[in-house]
């Protein structure tokens, strides 16, 4: 499968998801379509630097990749709770 089927496959998945207007992101879909079609079909021999890069922030701004799934920072934890100065304040004296 191409870069450029693919990328359509995307855009109507999101589409019927609800998670994409195609009215509103109407230029933003072209473009993306055009870099998907620059990558399936590169135009010379010079390593394109930029097509991918920015298919794959236009992707990301077009909600086309998964949601990353980050592991809980417990520091963000800690400072919700006090940090641990406060934990340790908390503790009854004895």
């Amino acid at each position: 499968m191409s870069v450029y089927e693919a990328t359509e496959r995307s855009i109507q998945a999101a589409i019927e998801q609800d998670r994409l207007d195609p009215d509103v992101s109407a230029g933003p879909i072209a473009a993306i379509l055009r870099l998907a079609r620059n990558i399936d079909a590169p135009t010379s021999d010079k390593l394109d630097t930029v097509s991918i890069p920015s298919y794959l922030k236009f992707c990301q701004e077009l909600n086309l990749t998964p949601a990353k799934i980050t592991p809980k920072d417990k520091s963000k934890e800690q400072d919700k709770a006090g940090g641990a100065l406060a934990s340790l304040r908390a503790v009854p004296d004895a």
